[in-house]
């Protein structure tokens, strides 16, 4: 997760990388990148834990 950071730092400290027209839209494209990502594994995360609880319920 923290990888994916890394550009918007990139552009952060050396913003010549991206036009600075672009560079509030490629930022946020990048927050909604690594908020998309993280409710992802969350949404995962909370499944695993489900089927878990699930097999542990059927099997007691």
């Amino acid at each position: 997760m923290l990888a994916t950071w890394i550009p918007v730092y990139a552009v952060l400290l050396v913003p010549a990388l991206v036009p600075a027209e672009r560079q509030a839209a490629w930022i946020s494209g990048m927050v909604y990148t690594v908020e998309a990502a993280l409710g992802a594994a969350l949404l995962l995360l909370a499944a695993a834990c489900a089927v878990s609880w699930v097999r542990t319920k059927l099997h007691a």
